[in-house]
């Protein structure tokens, strides 16, 4: 996971602190809330099921991420893997 939140916070501009919790954008609304606020400002429609399913789409419809999650913390789990995944998939 240190990986992936490395990668999250790189896209949102911020250098990686030693500091920096490993755990931090998935064990978090309010670390994830803003990467999600980022990704819509793209264009992208982000949409987060209760039943555990997260949606990236692009301003075009298609599908750009989509993860499930079974654990305790469903939407959040989801969420942060959708981030991931668009952040992999989408280079910038």
């Amino acid at each position: 996971m240190k990986e992936s939140n490395e990668l999250i916070a790189e896209f949102m501009g911020k250098e990686i602190y030693q500091n920096y919790h490993e755990s931090f954008y998935h064990t978090s609304w309010d670390w994830l809330r803003p990467v999600v606020e980022e990704i819509h400002t793209h264009g992208c429609e982000i949409v987060i099921s209760s039943n555990g399913v997260t949606t990236i789409y692009a301003p075009s419809g298609e599908v750009l991420a989509e993860e499930s999650s079974e654990e305790e913390n469903h939407m959040l789990d989801a969420t942060y893997k959708a981030v991931v995944t668009y952040i992999k998939n989408n280079k910038f």
